[in-house]
């Protein structure tokens, strides 16, 4: 399936492959960790939908059964128990406050993710090289290591990261199946699909078309062994060697394993119910109508195209026709394989966004790393033109210029990331309350910031409900000296109106001082491509208490504008 030796001799399988996969991993280990420590020290985690380390506190106090259940499945639940636990023991000591605790909890799942990401590397690159060449895999793996919502989600505790590792996994095993119709490697798809459904339930979606091509390699196979029979003798026995009854048994086992079925038959059903209604329904964005899915996969071409950049996507794209035309090894195998690909992405996008209606970015992370397959392929085939069909050397140094350009053009990108968590707008807001206070010698939690405590400077919070039940009441009876907002998380017209009433003076209140990090470039496109980078680097405005004594003062005097 990797072409023949003399094909790959001194190409994409060539030592000097080997030696730039090490390279890769290397810069992708800085470039995923640099920023891992945003928001630590802290009681939360700035990012969006991570898991807390108390969730996984309630759920190991409850054994995981007797009705427990999350919005997630349970199997990222176990690993952080399991790490938590591990630290702690080798720490040989409970952390000195609360605050330290949760903050070694969320970084030691943070740390998770990272390996997890930096195998997920690894899994791109061995399929890469299953499909194609070493060569390929390596600029597979070059080409998602820089994808923003990677670089993001490495470095948190959200399910992403965890369970692209599985859906990689399991993706690999489903082209070695296609290929050679081993039992072993059913066996490992269904267990791999299981764990990536038990880490995050869309994963599902990606398997339920894979008994096509799965039928279909089991049918070539018996026609190269020029098996006589009916048609229905035939597709009987295509069903029987196609491994299908192997993959769901295993995947059947290990699910109920991981849901504990039968000693918490309860919790699962109430999970099922909670992701079937309350958490999906609400954010329903399209109408199940034909201009609605034309908005939602239109919706969805855009989401795919940030993740992968401009370079990125072209490359992805002439990469798919590359690897259905090329002749290096079986045709029939390749083919098959890159069906199985992208029958799996396809599937995902029917059976999952299609059904919920509504897409995030973060949804089509997994399809774009799949996608960097074939732009890794076709990178690699750029770096010897003459396969193309453009020898010369003028051909070489531009196929090699044009490799160099989207490899660093994605290198910028996944740095913007990095760049905007360490000049997050909430470091600015806290230091120079700190700084304020000192001054005026008052203490530092005279200060307030009134928000979603995940989206808020690590100042005392307070949420939005409290406040606007009567705002004017609820400042008389706290006083704080200054006010915190987060402007980028105005949702509500009822916040945007206090917000204006502040700004105003209204509650006697006066702007100081607003904070966002800057950053050269611009993270990514926010509202249009419904990503949570919005909650990223946000812009704090801080409002500080005017006494009666100093409202003859210059309302600017203490505002530094933007830092």
């Amino acid at each position: 399936m990797r072409g023949t030796k003399d094909e790959d001799r001194g190409s994409g399988d060539s030592p000097g492959w080997r030696l730039g996969l090490a390279g890769v991993l290397v810069a992708a280990l800085v470039l995923l960790a640099t920023g891992a420590r945003w928001g630590l020290p802290g009681w939360q985690t700035w990012a969006v939908d991570a898991i807390h380390p108390e969730q996984v506190e309630r759920a190991r106090d409850r054994g995981f059964s007797d009705g427990w259940h999350e919005r997630y499945p349970p199997l990222h639940f176990y690993l952080l128990s399991s790490v938590y636990w591990t630290a702690d023991t080798i720490s040989g000591g409970e952390a000195p406050t609360r605050q330290a605790e949760l903050s070694r909890h969320i970084l030691l799942g943070r740390w998770l993710s990272l390996a997890m990401t930096l195998g997920s590397l690894l899994l791109l690159t061995c399929l890469g090289h299953r499909l194609f060449d070493l060569g390929s895999g390596v600029l597979a793996a070059a080409l998602a290591a820089t994808q923003p919502p990677l670089v993001y989600y490495a470095k948190t505790t959200n399910l992403e990261a965890p369970y692209l590792f599985w859906l990689l996994l399991a993706l690999f095993f489903l082209v070695r199946l296609l290929d050679d119709g081993r039992a072993r490697d059913a066996v490992g798809l269904g267990v791999a699909a299981a764990l990536a459904v038990g880490t995050k339930d869309q994963a599902y979606a990606f398997f339920l078309l894979a008994p096509l091509p799965m039928l279909w390699a089991a049918g070539r196979r018996d026609a190269d062994e020029a098996r006589p029979g009916s048609t229905v003798a035939g597709w009987w026995r295509a069903l029987r060697t196609s491994r299908l009854a192997w993959v769901l048994a295993a995947g059947a086992g290990v699910l109920a394993a991981i849901y504990l079925v039968p000693g918490n038959a309860r919790g699962f059903l109430a999970h099922v119910e909670l992701i079937t209604g309350d958490a999906s329904q609400p954010y329903r964005q399209f109408a199940p109508s034909p201009a609605g899915y034309a908005s939602l996969f239109t919706l969805v071409a855009r989401q795919v195209g940030v993740c992968l950049g401009v370079g990125g996507l072209v490359a992805s794209l002439a990469g798919v026709a590359l690897a259905w035309r090329d002749r290096h090894g079986d045709p029939r195998i390749r083919r098959t394989a890159v069906a199985g690909l992208l029958l799996a992405c396809l599937s995902y996008e029917l059976f999952f966004v299609g059904v919920v209606g509504y897409s995030f970015l973060r949804f089509q992370l997994p399809v774009a790393l799949v996608l960097t397959l074939f732009g890794g392929h076709f990178l690699r085939r750029l770096l010897q033109p003459e396969s193309l069909g453009l020898p010369g050397r003028t051909a070489r140094v531009a196929g090699a210029t044009a490799v160099a350009v989207v490899l660093a053009i994605g290198l910028v990108r996944g740095a913007m990331v990095d760049l905007h968590l360490l000049k997050d707008g909430r470091y600015l807001a806290e230091e120079w309350v700190a700084e304020r206070a000192a001054e005026l010698e008052q203490p530092v939690d005279g200060a307030l910031c009134i928000g979603r405590r995940r989206h808020c400077p690590r100042l005392a919070t307070v949420r939005w409900d409290r406040v606007l039940r009567d705002p004017g009441t609820f400042l008389e009876n706290h006083e704080p000296s200054w006010i915190a907002i987060n402007v980028d998380d105005l949702r509500s017209e009822a916040e945007r109106r206090f917000y204006s009433d502040l700004t105003a003076g209204t509650y006697n209140y006066r702007h100081v001082f607003t904070a966002t990090g800057e950053v050269p470039l611009p993270l990514l496109p926010r509202k249009p491509i419904r990503s949570s980078f919005r909650f990223v680097n946000p812009r704090i405005d801080v409002f500080e208490r005017v006494d009666e004594d100093a409202s003859d003062q210059d309302p600017d005097s203490h505002s530094d504008g933007a830092a």
